[in-house]
């Protein structure tokens, strides 16, 4: 047993345990409100129009210019469902999910491994970086970022160790910069991160420019290689529209509703960790600080740079990696304690290192693999098929107030035979979003509870809305206040009701 531990049993067998436990977190049956169904809407659109939108589409109630600066990702969405079907097309969107989410970890553990020995606290540390992660991965255009950003990590990682890396990296930095933009809109965290790495390296090393025309040249492709040119400058611009600061993942972590405590602390001391690796590092390269620095202060303005900041961190710690090696560990312990640094670690204590970390990655893939259904679903069970069907086919015609997070698969499943009110892909005017959360409004006051039922009213009547669609709620949401609303209303009647949600109409 000795001997079997002591082999490379463990760094064998590491990794395909690191991708189980992703595969455990990553697949997660599609529900009404993934934003798959959403871009899937728009794929299809563009396949069955021959065009790229450049306005807001499947929305009775505004119209303003737009970008779909994820366009390449709706359109590959459509064709899994085009291919699949209904049955089958979700499935190859969790395959597809899975891949991506794996990638950036695999690419990240392989270039550890062929730069130093198998140190096994790295492993805890990937599994870290998927647990922070895990909340960001569904089937979004954000699975190209994170695979974009991990290549573009390990290229800069290279940069200052080769005094010439092959004509084929270069050459596929360039591509990546020419397919990026047109997959999602966070090629803007790539190009930053680009600028910030070429001034920094210059300022350090105060010779080499090259990567600021690598940099330079990168821009130029974003606003070439996209159906709108320079007028793709839009998508990069910082987001601060009240209807962003309305949507929970573009929240800070500490508002309401507040992040999970323990996902907060953990991708901290995931930072951290990276962070003291960095400066125990006598080589550092003052590019990585500023990754880690932008990183984290984009986590801190917006809860949905989990993934990224965490990867940036796992970035920097196989970078700095070297002092994690048991040797270097123990050589470190004993140096403080005052004793023999030169003796390596003794074997007892590497097998028992080993068989902690086999421990930890078995408890983690339980835990990754630990649902209530334990089959591999596709789709939940919520999935507004049921009601999507009822409004096409039973429902009264007329406008259709919906609520935002269902708006992604009604989309797809009216496929604009039945225009929405509101939808995830937030292309109308900030006056839209204050206008639904008018709708879904409560008021401590009970004296104010009948001026929002007038505006209620008010806006039901001005926008001639005759069905009102919503998806499953607790009695502590907001959309609770318009149901009842709707209930103690003469003028409005349940006709249906489900698990997939409830329909009420006028009259």
């Amino acid at each position: 047993m000795n001997r079997f531990l002591r082999s490379d049993f463990l760094p064998a067998l590491a990794l395909p345990l690191l991708m189980l436990i992703v595969a455990g977190f990553a697949w997660q049956p599609l529900g009404g409100g993934d934003d798959f169904w959403a871009h899937a809407s728009i794929g299809r659109w563009i396949l069955e129009n021959g065009q790229i939108p450049r306005q807001t589409l499947f929305l009775w109630s505004e119209t303003i210019p737009w970008i779909a600066h994820a366009w390449g990702t709706g359109v590959l969405f459509a064709w899994m469902m085009r291919l699949g079907g209904e049955t089958y097309g979700p499935y190859l969107a969790q395959i597809l999910n899975l891949i991506l989410c794996a990638m950036p970890f695999v690419l990240l553990w392989r270039f550890w491994r062929r730069r130093a020995p198998f140190a096994s606290l790295m492993a805890p540390l990937f599994i870290l970086a998927m647990w922070v992660s895990s909340a960001r991965f569904h089937p979004r255009p954000e699975l190209f970022t994170a695979l974009f950003l991990t290549l573009l990590f390990l290229f800069l990682i290279q940069w200052p160790q080769q005094k010439s890396l092959p004509k084929l990296q270069i050459a596929g930095v360039l591509l990546m910069f020419a397919v990026w933009p047109n997959f999602h809109g966070a090629v803007a965290v790539g190009l930053v991160i680009l600028w910030l790495s070429a001034f920094l390296e210059l300022l350090q090393t105060r010779r080499d420019g090259r990567l600021l025309l690598l940099a330079a040249i990168c821009t130029l492709l974003v606003f070439l290689c996209n159906p709108r040119g320079f007028e793709y400058y839009r998508v990069l611009l910082p987001i601060g529209s009240d209807t962003f600061k309305r949507i929970d993942e573009w929240k800070p972590f500490w508002e309401w509703p507040r992040l999970a405590t323990e996902l907060v602390v953990a991708e901290i001391l995931l930072w951290a960790i990276g962070m003291t690796l960095w400066l125990a590092n006598p080589n550092r390269r003052w590019a990585q600080l500023g990754w880690m620095l932008l990183m984290m202060a984009a986590f801190l303005s917006a809860r949905r740079q989990l993934w990224l900041t965490a990867l940036t961190s796992l970035a920097v710690i196989v970078s700095n990696g070297r002092p994690l090696q048991g040797d270097e560990l123990f050589r470190g312990w004993r140096k403080l304690s005052r004793g023999d640094a030169s003796q390596p670690l003794p074997a007892p204590m590497r097998l028992i290192a080993r068989l902690g970390v086999l421990v930890i990655l078995l408890c983690a893939l339980a835990q990754a693999v630990s649902k209530d259904d334990l089959a591999p679903r596709a789709v939940k069970a919520n999935l507004p098929v049921g009601m999507t069907a009822f409004l096409l086919d039973k429902a009264p015609p007329g406008r259709i107030m919906n609520d935002y997070e269902f708006s992604a698969y009604l989309q797809w499943g009216l496929h604009e035979r039945r225009l929405l009110y509101i939808d995830l892909n937030n292309a109308y005017p900030d006056t839209l979003m204050e206008e639904y959360f008018e709708l879904i409004a409560s008021h401590k006051d009970p004296a104010k509870l009948a001026e929002r039922d007038e505006k209620r009213n008010e806006i039901l009547a001005r926008r001639k809305i005759n069905v009102v669609a919503l998806r499953p709620f607790t009695n502590k949401e907001g959309l609770s206040i318009l149901a009842r609303y709707l209930d103690g209303n003469v003028a409005w009647r349940r006709i249906y009701e489900g698990i997939d949600g409830t329909v009420w109409a006028r009259g």
